[in-house]
């Protein structure tokens, strides 16, 4: 983790959105923890429920490899009180 942290996100394709380059190197990739923290701080701040859209990258091959990601996930889930049938949170996987 500590290593990811020292990472700084970037715009991806520069000649397509430009404008977006101004903020290069500026932010952290984010935790999940983080995600949904920021989702409770907006969901309060719009005084209505902010959904998520998780994407599950390689969740196959993490199981294959003894790192599967369901229980991490569920765990982080409902730390954030996301882990009843009416939170907005989506889930997709490829």
């Amino acid at each position: 983790m500590a290593e990811l942290k020292e990472l700084r996100v970037r715009e991806r394709f520069q000649r397509l959105r430009p404008a977006n380059t101004g903020y290069d190197g500026r932010e952290q990739i984010p935790t999940l923890d983080e995600v949904l923290d920021l989702v409770a701080e907006e969901s309060a701040r719009r005084g209505r429920p902010v959904g998520v859209l998780l994407e599950l990258k390689h969740a196959a091959r993490a199981a294959r490899a003894g790192r599967g990601v369901e229980e991490p996930l569920l765990a982080t889930l409902a730390a954030h009180g996301l882990d009843h049938p009416w939170a907005r949170v989506s889930l997709m996987s490829f």
